[in-house]
């Protein structure tokens, strides 16, 4: 089978890439040479424009993975198409799915985010009566819910594949080290910035740090290095960063207003791989909400023995909660029950 897939994120990409694989089956991307024609109103963005032949070899390294211009993809014909962000819905919907789906090409849609519910067209059909939106990987709360409401025909509750590999497990570490893996942190994500600003002045005695812009073996190396991960973003799909954390055997903090309806509720349990704190349903940071953190960094960091237990226990149950063969097997059943 062919998945063309554009890449609106590497580590989703790369997962897919290798889910694929396990299942013998091609993916195929667009390359730097694809001419989009159809951008959303709001950005430029609608997927990496800079993948090559050279580049997936050196970055994916997967015989089953291949890039190709519009005119290559629409000769390959694929047996499935997918929309895999808000962002690129316009250019797959109108210039492949449209021309590939009279010779039986599927389309898919695929969502990590919490979109709106009018972001993807639920409900509409094309012009032969055909519902579009009949085949959809969820990865986050609202996808799933939206996809109970509409009765999709075909959907799965998608847990995305992790390397657990690069993020194995190496052991305790005693450090007063704690990371933060988000992203251009300040500039796109101010509010929650702000509030780790506000927090970091105060922990004179702990090493709090940012990994930006990184590669994915500086971010494991770091991860090694600290004894915890301190996770505030206000918007947070399936949260990839937070589970490599617990893979690490790195216990997550999380506050708890900005974890509401969030994906990652179901694999951040608390004492076992994550902590919370703050009030979930007051929106402005109090003192009460700092002190059950500082409470909780500190029973960490100065009891050994906890935290030697949790930091073992929550490799292991990280594991447990995001299986990569049951999600193999999940996506296999998808692609094989596509309308």
């Amino acid at each position: 089978m062919k998945i063309f897939w554009p890449d609106h994120h590497f580590t989703v990409v790369y997962g897919l890439a290798k889910t694929l694989n396990a299942l013998g089956h091609q993916m195929i991307m667009p390359s730097k040479d694809y001419k989009i024609s159809l951008r959303p109103r709001h950005t430029d963005f609608v997927w990496n424009e800079e993948w090559d032949e050279e580049k997936v070899k050196d970055l994916i390294g997967l015989d089953n993975v291949t890039v190709g211009s519009k005119e290559r993809i629409l000769d390959e014909k694929p047996d499935i198409v997918f929309v895999s962000c808000f962002e690129n819905q316009f250019e797959v919907i109108e210039h492949l799915w449209g021309p590939l789906k009279h010779s039986g090409t599927k389309l898919a849609f695929f969502s990590a985010n919490d979109y709106w519910d009018t972001a993807y067209p639920w409900g509409n059909v094309d012009e032969r009566d055909v519902p579009i939106v009949q085949n959809y990987v969820a990865a986050d709360r609202l996808g799933v819910h939206l996809c109970n409401v509409h009765g999709i025909p075909n959907w799965i509750d998608y847990k995305p594949w992790i390397d657990y590999d690069k993020f194995s497990y190496q052991g305790t570490n005693d450090s007063n080290r704690i990371g933060t893996y988000i992203n251009g942190y300040a500039d796109n994500f101010p509010k929650s910035y702000a509030l780790y600003d506000y927090i970091k002045d105060d922990f004179k005695n702990f090493d709090l740090f940012v990994c930006e812009h990184r590669s994915r073996d500086d971010v494991a190396k770091e991860l090694v290095d600290s004894f915890s991960t301190l996770h505030l973003k206000d918007q947070e799909g399936y949260g990839f960063s937070i589970i490599e954390s617990m893979a690490r055997g790195r216990p997550v903090f999380l506050y708890r207003f900005f974890a509401r309806g969030k994906s990652y509720v179901n694999w951040a349990i608390e004492g076992e791989t994550c902590f919370y704190f703050g009030n979930p349903d007051n929106p402005n940071f109090t003192d009460d909400d700092y002190n059950e953190l500082v409470f909780k960094i500190r029973r960490l960091s100065d009891d050994e023995k906890f935290r030697h237990s949790v930091q073992e226990k929550c490799s292991l149950r990280i594991r447990e909660l995001v299986n990569n063969e049951e999600q193999i097997e999940n996506f296999k059943n998808f692609l094989e029950n596509a309308k």
